[in-house]
């Protein structure tokens, strides 16, 4: 019965890390660590990972095996960066780079084999949107919950361009993170009692790894995912609306949901066989 329940897509992805990381964020309230969100939804992500594609090998082959390891060293190096404290300008370059070099460790073998130009370019492309999305989000790690809000939005819109792309696996990942985030939100609300911090990056970083991804091995619309990087921009006319402050999430979701809709629409229209997905 428990294992017909967790072959469920929606379980697997949707449910369970959010549920799990709901209990966590709970659980890890009263030792009030900058970084105890974080890792539950980390955790949280991380399980959903295992249940859907299951343990990789070691060492990885495909982008797909690599995919934990790269989730498991961006997580920890979120939290050591919170741990430890950094400065902004190491940390920012840090968390920006380090999306970068997991993309390249993904497409290492295309390259070695002597990529085509469009993948180059693909991958250059990527990489800019990566540092451009997590130095954004570095912004937003002290704006109350600002960065989980547009991380879910980035999430899932990333999810939505891989179901029309034809990834099963990316959408149910991304979805995961969103999951997971979305798992924080509920532990705090209506009012924010834990903090993202810095640590929360880790799990964003996986965004741009797996839009990244898209590009580099599905028939993913590139425009589609180009149009989900203004997502990241739209806590910035939040801010400047005159809304009450408890009402600014709402407002910066809906705001998000501009650029979402476009990419979505993107995807739509430039999928070979819309609606359709193999893997």
């Amino acid at each position: 019965m428990l294992d017909q329940i967790l072959v469920n897509p929606a379980v697997q992805s949707g449910l369970l890390p959010l549920v799990l990381a709901l209990v966590l964020c709970l659980a890890a309230r009263p030792l009030r660590l900058r970084w105890g969100a974080a890792v539950a939804m980390g955790v949280a992500y991380l399980a959903s990972h295992l249940i859907t594609l299951g343990l990789p090998p070691l060492p990885p082959v495909s982008a797909q095996q690599k995919l934990l390891y790269v989730a498991v060293g961006l997580l920890a190096l979120g939290v050591a960066l919170d741990a430890a404290h950094a400065r902004q300008a190491p940390r920012v370059a840090v968390m920006a780079l380090a999306p970068v070099a997991a993309l390249v460790w993904l497409a290492l073998p295309v390259l070695m084999r002597g990529g085509a130009m469009l993948t180059w370019l693909e991958l250059a492309g990527t990489a800019l949107g990566a540092v451009v999305f997590m130095a954004r989000l570095e912004r937003q790690a002290d704006k109350g919950v600002t960065l989980p809000v547009t991380l879910v939005a980035a999430a899932v819109g990333t999810g939505v361009v891989a179901l029309l792309g034809g990834s099963a696996s990316i959408l149910q990942l991304a979805l995961a993170v969103a999951a997971a985030t979305g798992g924080y939100l509920l532990a705090n609300w209506p009012r924010q009692r834990q903090p993202v911090g810095v640590a929360v990056l880790g799990l964003a970083a996986l965004v741009p790894v797996l839009a990244g991804q898209l590009l580099l091995f599905t028939k993913a619309s590139p425009l589609a995912v180009a149009l989900l990087l203004p997502i990241v921009f739209a806590d910035a006319l939040a801010d400047r609306a005159p809304v009450p402050a408890a009402l600014r999430p709402v407002l910066l979701g809906a705001l998000c949901l501009v650029p979402f809709l476009l990419a979505v629409a993107a995807a739509w229209f430039g999928a070979e066989t819309p609606g359709a997905y193999t893997g």
